[in-house]
């Protein structure tokens, strides 16, 4: 067999380190932040040696876990909430598809859905490092949250910024709601586009009143 060359090495580092840490995003929202490398090596279905090559311990398997989900948040947001289409129909498309695409994006990756429920949860205690690290705060308020509440604003265009802003935490809280019970539950199947289209029924309403 012929030997791996150096990109195939490393897709298979990423592919590992994705692995694991979708597994601890399994384990944080079963046990908060009460585990061990072991018990995210078992749940990935690895060793605990070749999860302790990629992290020597939780503070930075934790670490990397939340920078990886914000990237993958943000992927989100900037293909579907690109500036530059203001008018209101537009708006309430790109709305509508970026919260499908946001909840799609949770449950197919447990580690982005940490993220905005911790967020959500004012917050989360880093082992070792006090609470989320500042620069990452700062960030998901500007890169992913200010996108939201900015469309709403659009959308709803004779309602003043803070409303927008409050009605941007309610459509992140619902939403965020509706994955919590489909993931605690295990359930197989989730109509996506259905409960988006109810989440987001009330903002359709007075926009045509």
């Amino acid at each position: 067999m012929c030997p791996r060359t150096k990109e195939q090495n490393d897709a298979l580092r990423e592919k590992r380190k994705l692995q694991i840490i979708r597994a601890a995003a399994d384990m944080l929202l079963e046990r908060g932040l009460a585990i061990e490398i072991r018990d995210v090596a078992l749940k990935a279905g690895l060793g605990y040696g070749t999860v302790y090559h990629y992290y020597k311990n939780k503070h930075e398997l934790l670490d990397d876990l939340l920078w990886h989900a914000f990237g993958a948040a943000q992927e989100a947001v900037e293909a579907e909430l690109s500036p530059g289409m203001n008018r209101s129909s537009a708006t309430k498309d790109k709305l509508e598809r970026y919260c499908i695409r946001l909840l799609r994006l949770w449950l197919q990756d447990p580690s982005v859905f940490f993220l905005y429920k911790s967020v959500a949860e004012n917050g989360i205690s880093i082992p070792g490092g006090g609470r989320m690290p500042h620069q990452l705060a700062e960030r998901f308020d500007a890169e992913l949250y200010q996108p939201l509440a900015e469309a709403i604003h659009h959308l709803r265009q004779h309602n003043p910024a803070k409303d927008a802003d409050h009605e941007a935490h309610y459509v992140l809280g619902a939403l965020i709601g509706c994955a919590g019970l489909h993931i605690h539950r295990h359930q197989m199947e989730m109509d996506v586009e259905g409960t988006v289209n109810l989440l987001l029924a009330a903002f359709q309403q007075k926009e045509g009143a």
